[in-house]
């Protein structure tokens, strides 16, 4: 388990949000090949987030402004981080999503073939939806594309 401490920070990425940047002596005791995820809390406020790295900013947490809101953050706060790495391969599957997958056999085939990485972020947009009935809405909508769209063919391992 590691513990530390650490300041908010706006960052211009791809997109605008937030990081949270990683103190060197927490890095040294990480692996250094391949992406690590760590899973914890910042203040109390759990996350399993991916390590970010910038090309001359360093290492960090990339963190969104709904998670920024949901967690009760602010830019340039200190924040406690407590985390350990994360497996890699565990997925947080949603009800509504699970129970869909159960009704079509199909579907939930080529769900299952998709890359680690691909499902986490169907159960992203899946979960984001605040009321369950837009879950449930999202994870019926992704089970017809599953079917039918060729697109999302390419997405498989």
């Amino acid at each position: 388990m590691f513990e530390f401490e650490s300041s908010i920070v706006e960052f211009q990425g791809t997109f605008r949000n937030y990081a949270l940047f990683i103190p060197a002596d927490i890095l040294s005791k990480l692996p250094q090949k391949g992406r690590v995820r760590m899973e914890g809390t910042m203040n109390n406020y759990p996350f399993n987030l991916a390590i970010q790295s910038g090309k001359e900013a360093g290492k960090f947490f990339s963190i969104s402004a709904p998670f920024m809101k949901s967690a009760k953050l602010k830019p340039r706060q200190v924040v406690i981080v407590n985390c350990k790495i994360a497996d890699p391969e565990k997925l947080e599957v949603p009800e509504e999503f699970s129970a869909a997958l159960e009704l079509d056999e199909i579907a939930a085939k080529t769900y299952h073939s998709f890359t680690t990485g691909m499902k986490r972020s169907i159960l992203h947009y899946i979960t984001s939806a605040k009321s369950s009935d837009t879950r449930i809405k999202r994870a019926l909508e992704l089970m017809e594309k599953f079917k039918y769209d060729p697109n999302y063919l390419k997405y498989r391992k």
